[in-house]
């Protein structure tokens, strides 16, 4: 664990993951975390709880499965930018973070779970999908727009009907799925 006064973290290269509850109990002081590309799971509320902590690096790849709740209650955690590699955003990952305003999602992501983003500020969050170097992003979606009530996949209106390439990508009945 991080000292009591530390501001930032590294997570030790010799951990492949990270617990439940590990930074639950987090001092106020501790404001950012790095975590490597060794580090491939996230369990189960890993970050739950870490009200204070503004900042979680991850590494651009590595990261392959996030549990549910795993930042649930980062009250100050601004931005994200989850890794290539990752294919699901679990239940309730984000609940509670208010303070966030963007969340990075590569394309490899297939799922978003339809409260993956509860409690969120609906005013301004927006996930951005990262595509392959090449492809760009673009919404496809040629109908009306989605009713106030219809916020899109988990709770991330942006992330409705966008597309990286042939790969197209659509909300609605529980999260994004590959089309």
């Amino acid at each position: 664990p991080a000292p009591a006064a530390a501001a930032a973290y590294d997570v030790p290269a010799q951990f492949t993951s990270i617990g439940g509850y590990a930074f639950s109990q987090c001092p106020p002081t501790l404001r950012a975390v790095r975590v490597g590309r060794n580090v491939t799971a996230l369990e189960f509320a890993a970050f739950s709880g870490a009200a204070f902590l503004a900042d979680v690096a991850l590494a651009p790849t590595g990261l392959l499965s996030m549990g549910a709740s795993a930042f649930e209650g980062c009250a100050a955690l601004t931005s994200i930018s989850l890794p290539s590699g990752l294919s699901r955003i679990e239940g309730d990952t984000f609940r509670g973070c208010a303070a966030l305003g963007v969340v990075g999602v590569p394309d490899s992501v297939e799922f978003v779970s339809d409260t993956a983003f509860s409690g969120c500020s609906k005013e301004h969050l927006r996930c951005e999908l990262r595509c392959p170097a090449g492809q760009s992003a673009r919404n496809v979606h040629t109908g009306e727009k989605n009713p106030p009530d219809e916020w899109g996949p988990g709770g991330c209106a942006s992330m409705v009907n966008l597309t990286c390439g042939g790969a197209a990508s659509r909300g609605g009945g529980g999260g994004l799925a590959r089309v």
